[in-house]
């Protein structure tokens, strides 16, 4: 049996239904398991509070909109800043490109390596590709306006990355977010969740249930599930209150079926240490505004 002494006792519950063997530490709070409306969730943040999501795209729709709204925000992970500044580089030829003809070149190309990775039956790769492009196209959206140069452009990019934020609202894919845990945490487009639809082997899907369980127990006190869909934007409401929906959880997440695991495994190890934290986010289904790529392939 696994005792849980981070997560209150309702969080536990709503883990069990991906772990059942998971129990709480009888002496922790009650806690609260919430589903909001994503339109009340800006105006009611709070430092230290933690934003998790399946992809990245959102994570950095969410994490411009909090800057606006005068928050200290971060995303986990500089290595994924790097990674996207080195990605939008390849599309720039010369300095003198930026950025007219860098963005114009940036959306011709990517949509065409989409277009040829879906019609080539390799979704997976589109779609990791499509989360890097929006990635890319909110900061562009939000922050190329007034950089002069692209090496100003990536700066300010980076400067949306920092591990060390304990002060801050932390802005994280689940990946990156093993081993975190906040009094308070949201689980950005919690309707994706397990994203077992493009999942064909046993082990990804098993990797999607971990990841499940990973999001729900890095809240301490506080889990909020926050749906929303690919025309909804990010909406900052000063002084509305966080509006709790009256839907539970399973109308949200889905939790299928587990597969059988040797019960050996069940009794050594976590399911927080099953997942592999080198696969990539593969989907989102909301687009930045703005933009020549239009491409909806699932």
């Amino acid at each position: 049996m696994l005792i849980s002494h981070r997560c209150g006792k309702s969080i536990i519950r709503l883990a069990q239904k991906v772990v059942p063997d998971i129990e709480a530490d009888p002496h922790q709070i009650e806690g609260t398991v919430a589903v909001v409306n994503h339109q009340t969730v800006l105006a009611n943040l709070q430092g230290g509070d933690l934003l998790i999501c399946r992809f990245n795209a959102p994570l950095f729709s969410w994490c411009l909109a909090a800057l606006r709204a005068g928050y200290s925000a971060t995303i986990r992970g500089r290595d994924i800043g790097k990674s996207l500044v080195s990605f939008a580089r390849n599309y720039l030829d010369e300095p003198t490109d930026w950025p007219d003809v860098w963005w114009e070149r940036f959306n011709q190309l990517v949509a065409a390596e989409i277009l040829q990775l879906a019609e080539t039956n390799q979704k997976q790769k589109a779609e990791a590709l499509q989360d890097r492009y929006w990635s890319i196209s909110y900061c562009y959206n939000e922050l190329g306006g007034s950089c002069h140069s692209f090496d100003l452009f990536a700066q300010k990019l980076l400067n949306l990355f920092n591990d060390d934020s304990r002060k801050q609202i932390v802005f994280s894919s689940i990946h990156r977010a093993k081993g975190d845990e906040s009094d308070r945490c949201f689980i950005l487009k919690a309707d994706c969740l397990p994203y077992v639809d493009k999942a064909k082997k046993s082990w990804q899907i098993e990797q999607e249930y971990n990841l499940l369980y990973v999001a729900i127990t890095r809240a301490k006190k506080e889990l909020y599930l926050v749906p929303f869909g690919k025309n909804d934007s990010v909406v900052y409401s000063p002084g509305v209150p966080l509006e709790v929906l009256d839907k539970p959880p399973e109308e949200i997440i889905s939790f299928p079926v587990l597969p059988e695991t040797d019960s050996r495994d069940k009794a050594t190890q976590s399911p927080e240490f099953l997942i592999d934290t080198k696969i990539e986010s593969q989907q989102c289904d909301e687009k930045p505004k703005d933009t020549v790529v239009q491409l909806s392939l699932f």
